[in-house]
């Protein structure tokens, strides 16, 4: 039935951006179209994601360091 649908090869930065990713989810679960990513992609996006959160919390702490007991 769905063997005629679109299939598209996912970038890791397409899977980095929240409202991205979930665009992509939602016509997932719509099953107008597949999506794919590779192993390494994920890997990529894992390692932004992690690169990214990880100055945003160390910059937090620049800013407002915990006061010292």
């Amino acid at each position: 039935m769905y063997e005629n649908r679109c299939a598209a090869l996912i970038a890791a930065n397409a899977l980095s951006s929240a409202p991205k990713r979930d665009l992509i989810l939602a016509l997932a679960q719509t099953e107008m179209c597949r999506f794919r990513w590779a192993e390494r992609n994920l890997a990529e996006m894992r390692s932004d994601l992690v690169s990214r959160f990880s100055a945003e919390i160390l910059t937090k702490r620049l800013l407002n360091p915990e006061p010292q007991l």
